[in-house]
């Protein structure tokens, strides 16, 4: 299907350029800060496609969706629902908070180190 093909390979980078190369761009200008346009910011590419392929692939198939039932105004609409899908998840994020862990963890941070000192001088399970 090449229709996941091209929203896979175009719309990461896409969105990467128009956020940061064109947003973040205008924001600075607009603040007075100094301008952050950086050709390095390439090397996140893959952490781009990381958070960016799940929506690119959720928007492809909705567009086939609508491309199968010969709805009017797919282009708009894809777009609404790839704006949605992007959108939605920073915005539960911001409304938690960024509060993302959990209130005590499972094993205690002093606790790691001892434990994983334990196994590799010999005297865990491996050792006994």
């Amino acid at each position: 299907m090449k229709r996941l093909l091209i929203f896979a390979a175009i719309a990461p980078p896409l969105g990467f350029v128009v956020a940061f190369w064109v947003m973040l761009q205008i924001a600075n200008w607009l603040a007075g800060s100094p301008n952050t346009f950086d050709i390095a910011q390439i090397m996140m590419l893959p952490t781009i496609y990381l958070v960016g392929l799940v929506p690119a692939l959720l928007a492809a198939w909705f567009d086939y969706a609508l491309a199968k039932r010969n709805v009017s105004y797919r282009i708009a609409v894809t777009a609404l629902f790839g704006y949605a899908i992007s959108y939605l998840p920073l915005a539960v994020a911001f409304r938690m908070g960024f509060r993302l862990r959990a209130r005590r963890p499972a094993i205690r941070p002093h606790r790691r180190g001892a434990v994983s000192g334990v196994f590799v001088a010999g005297g865990g399970a491996a050792g006994a």
